[in-house]
């Protein structure tokens, strides 16, 4: 199987798979809301179709149940219960493990989803099989779907689909035919049925389907079939309901009557492409592209920056201003590029805080908890690796916050607060700086407890405690296995992974910091650089070596004179304001060998 297709399903497959999860999140919130549940339906019918069309059938058959639920909920709202929820959350963990199989070896697990197809069954059968939407009796009078059509305020049409006699895979094209049809109309029946084309059991070169349309555009429909490939016909008949003698039927179920309209399109690839408009109006697309390629983009750019840079220095002495002209106009594309090439490495936090919101979801049920999980500035734009690298990171904050920072519902009507506590995941910009905050409003962190259990454990003695600021404090937690908890469960410990969380965010050139007041809830601050990929640097030389320092970590430079240097116990120090700054000597410190003094104040 060509690897590149594979990649762009497996990338498609796991956005619809998210998308699912979210959707069937929401519905457990607010209920069947119309559009909500289409779109749910539309991105199972998606997966389900580019699952059979890559011949991953056990997929697709699951993702077809799926969808059908989906569908029966958008036919009977009225059947909708929230727990049943948890069986479609069953379903599309399944999908996931379908998916990873995939991903490592090419091929669908040796796993039978039996289990996982029962539930949904036994769930949704008081409505009978998933599949009785689907009547295939294409057989029965065509006027009873034109009524129901009617009854819906839509149109019924039944089309001939005729495949070319050299179809390779009828199979496959034909689930092609029906998944844009489902795109753009509600499918009544049809032959084959839909289980024998997803499950590749189809030998027959055409088919019949009965749709029915909110609109009357069964012309753009056919020409969509049309574009499919291997598709030599389309024919399209309106069918009309009953009314006295104004239709009738023959003997094959087929309207005869002088109402029913019969429409006839074929085409050959070449008028397909020609024809007018099909390439009109077309939206922005966007393509994938592998993180080593656009790594490898991201070091071109800066080995090309730093040859401008050198050419900015060779040009300076000369007095062409042709030369000056060109050196600036390479100076302003360079920048331009640089700052394009740096926006493919950002991503919406959302791509990866999407993952919480189901884990939160499990975590309220399994640790007994109330809360609602609140996420804010979703759009805020950083660095796609350094998001990628905090994920885990922030779930040792979230599952800290629910196990560890919230109390009970019982505790908390105790101590006067609302039954349902909050949790908050934020991002936002500032300063060349990007800033995650997890919060939560439950029980704060108690210092007393903290000194308590750290001199208990050795880890600093009562006269340490006794002068240690409350930041310092804090900052205990962050030592390696220290733990306030009574009982470290299986979610977490106060202090339990919280040490793993400060080396990823410091290893990524960040800071953390905790923000608590007792009984009132406590918040972790993270604060990250932009991009890791290339940093505007404060270049400084010593002994004739050029050293590069982040502006982020430069807080101001001073230049001195002698005069402006002072002495604390033989040590030069000089004053910025009411800060007293070392002065370092950066050849020494470097080894670099005599005294050569470089002044700089850093942050």
């Amino acid at each position: 199987m060509n690897r590149e297709y594979l990649d762009a399903f497996l990338a498609e497959s796991a956005e619809n798979v998210e998308k699912l999860e979210d959707g069937c999140l929401e519905l457990e919130r607010q209920g069947p809301e119309a559009n909500l549940v289409a779109e749910l339906f539309r991105a199972a019918h998606t997966l389900k179709g580019m699952s059979a069309t890559m011949g991953f059938s056990r997929l697709a058959e699951l993702t077809h149940r799926v969808e059908d639920v989906f569908g029966l909920w958008r036919d009977h709202p009225e059947s909708f219960q929230s727990e049943q929820v948890d069986i479609l959350l069953q379903a599309i963990d399944r999908m996931r493990v379908h998916l990873e199989a995939i991903s490592t070896s090419g091929s669908e697990p040796d796993l039978k989803d039996d289990d996982v197809m029962a539930s949904l069954q036994t769930a949704f059968q008081a409505r009978g099989p998933l599949h009785s939407s689907q009547n295939t009796d294409l057989e029965e009078d065509g006027a009873r779907y034109a009524t129901e059509a009617e009854r819906q305020a839509k149109v019924a049409y039944r089309l001939h689909i005729q495949l070319s006699p050299d179809c390779m895979m009828p199979a496959v094209r034909l689930a092609m035919v029906y998944q844009t049809l489902k795109d753009a109309a509600d499918i009544a029946a049809a032959a084959p049925t839909e289980d024998a084309v997803w499950a590749g059991d189809v030998q027959t070169p055409e088919a019949y389907v009965v749709i029915y349309l909110e609109r009357d555009e069964i012309e753009r429909i056919q020409e969509k079939v049309l574009d499919i490939t291997d598709v030599a016909r389309c024919d399209a008949e309106r069918l009309v309901a009953s009314s006295g003698s104004s239709s009738r039927q023959d003997s094959r179920g087929n309207l005869a009557s002088q109402e029913t309209q019969s429409q006839s399109m074929s085409t050959t690839p070449a008028e397909s492409a020609a024809r007018p408009g099909n390439n009109d109006s077309r939206p922005d697309r966007s393509i994938r592209v592998s993180v080593r390629r656009m790594d490898a983009l991201v070091n071109t750019m800066s080995e090309m920056v730093i040859a401008k840079t050198r050419l900015d220095t060779l040009a300076a002495p000369s007095n062409d201003p042709a030369l000056r002209e060109a050196v600036e106009r390479l100076d302003r594309l360079t920048k331009d590029l640089q700052d394009e090439v740096m926006q493919l490495r950002m991503a919406p936090v959302e791509s990866v805080f999407h993952r919480y919101p189901r884990m939160m979801r499990d975590l309220e049920r399994k640790l007994n908890r109330e809360f609602d999980f609140v996420m804010t500035g979703l759009e805020t734009e950083m660095d796609r690796i350094v998001l990628e690298e905090m994920g885990e990171a922030i779930v040792h904050l979230l599952r800290n916050a629910v196990d560890h920072g919230l109390e009970s519902p019982e505790v908390r009507e105790q101590r006067g607060k609302p039954r349902r506590g909050t949790v908050r995941l934020s991002a936002y910009a500032s300063g060349g700086h990007i800033y995650i905050e997890v919060a939560d409003d439950g029980a704060g962190i108690d210092r007393a407890r903290v000194l308590q259990s750290a001199i208990a454990k050795g880890v600093i003695t009562p006269e340490e405690g006794a002068s240690m600021s409350d930041e310092a404090v804090y900052e205990l937690l962050f030592r390696s296995g220290f733990s306030t908890a009574k009982e470290v469960s299986d979610i977490s410990g106060r202090g339990v992974g919280l040490d793993a969380v400060r080396d990823k965010v410091e290893s990524l050139g960040g800071k953390i910091r905790i923000d608590t007041e007792l009984g009132r809830g406590t918040t972790f601050v993270i604060e990250l650089p932009l991009t890791l990929a290339i940093l505007p640097a404060l270049l400084v030389s010593v002994r004739g070596q050029t050293f590069a320092i982040p502006t982020a970590n430069v807080d101001e430079v001073v230049r001195l004179r002698e005069a402006d240097v002072r002495y604390v116990q033989n040590e030069p120090v000089y004053r910025s304001g009411d800060r007293i700054v070392p002065i370092v000597d950066v050849a020494e410190w470097l080894g670099l060998g005599v005294r050569q003094w470089m002044f700089l104040v850093l942050g």
